[in-house]
């Protein structure tokens, strides 16, 4: 039997190998497609459903005997199988919110090289005015110097940064199960609106809706209540029964807390947004007044550039508190969706 079992696994691994072994050469991703590569081709989640397939197997076998020993084996297979199934629903998730946090923190490093890119822009716009300077004897050398230092800063930061960014989407394309080395696109950054499970927008009233289907898909509060079922049916006045349903109700107490928070915040990172617009507009205002002063000769084109920066900051505020709000609202989603565990 044991040989056998191992066969199947075998042929299994083959088959799983083989069928994913040829990647399409170039992809696009997005928050809402990189879960289908994940889950079809994630070397975690296809070992996990090679051994359901093989407890499976054995369990119809077990099923025709009728020996004490076997009777054991077989309540002990059914347990292992549950647990087994219910383990590769918490993983999928998890992988698939781990993917879509690493599409954010590809969002974030563009976001990063962009505002280098802008300040570079800048520095070497104020370079060339400390040159005109230098050459008329207006600056020091040592100013010249230290502009052209931080403009070299600037460029290798930029450099690191675009490194990271080219390790994450190799990373990115090992969870996917592909090959590092093949192409991934991703596509533009785009919040989009929080839903709740009925579809609708999610609100402050959905709480408890979305608490109990969050509850029912948890793995860890499946596992611990399946543990006092257990200990409960054997002796529910024993200390392993007592102190099991003190175990399963922290698990709930902090269960609860954890979804709270992860729901709070999705509301809460969505008001920063509002927050960041509407300091945007300010910005704005004292950047067209800059560029009236400017036109009239009232302020120089250094003072200009200062607050072109500023205003270019204040948007980049607003793109990153949209990155922040899709990244409270992945996270939301694990945990309605059963990930297992999701980070706090």
């Amino acid at each position: 039997m044991k040989k056998t079992v191992c066969l199947i696994v075998a042929i299994i691994s083959a088959f799983s190998i083989s069928a994913f072994s040829e990647d399409i050469e170039e992809v696009t991703i997005s928050y809402d497609n990189v879960g289908d590569y994940v889950k079809q081709a994630n070397p975690d989640i296809e070992q996990l459903k090679i051994n359901i397939y093989g407890m499976e197997r054995t369990l119809r076998f077990l099923q025709s005997t009728y020996t004490a020993e076997q009777n054991i084996a077989r309540e002990n297979i059914k347990e292992s199988l549950e647990y087994t199934r219910y383990n590769l629903d918490a993983v999928r998730e998890l992988l698939v919110y781990n993917a879509q946090l690493m599409i954010s923190g590809y969002y974030q490093l563009n976001m990063q090289i962009e505002q280098i890119d802008d300040s570079l822009e800048a520095l070497k716009s104020k370079n060339r005015v400390l040159q005109v300077m230098y050459d008329i004897g207006y600056t020091s050398y040592f100013q010249l110097d230290s502009m052209r230092l931080n403009i070299k800063n600037l460029e290798n930061t930029k450099t690191t940064l675009e490194r990271q960014r080219d390790l994450l989407v190799k990373q990115l394309n090992r969870l996917m199960g592909r090959d590092p080395e093949l192409i991934l696109n991703i596509t533009d950054f785009k919040a989009v609106e929080a839903q709740s499970s009925s579809g609708g927008p999610l609100a402050e009233s959905d709480f408890d809706k979305e608490y109990k289907i969050a509850y029912d898909r948890n793995f860890s509060l499946k596992v611990e209540q399946e543990k006092y079922a257990a200990l409960e049916k054997k002796d529910q006045f024993s200390p392993e029964t007592r102190a099991q349903r003190i175990a399963l109700n922290k698990a709930r107490t902090d269960f609860k807390a954890n979804f709270r928070a992860a729901f709070d915040d999705v509301f809460y990172n969505y008001a920063q947004i509002e927050l960041y617009r509407s300091l945007y507009e300010g910005k704005k205002s004292e950047y067209n007044l800059t560029e009236i002063k400017y036109e009239v000769g009232v302020v120089s084109k250094n003072d200009l550039i200062d607050a072109q920066n500023a205003l270019k900051t204040e948007k980049q505020k607003i793109a990153n508190a949209e990155v922040n709000y899709m990244n409270a609202y992945l996270k939301y989603k694990a945990f309605l969706n059963g990930a297992n565990p999701v980070s706090q």
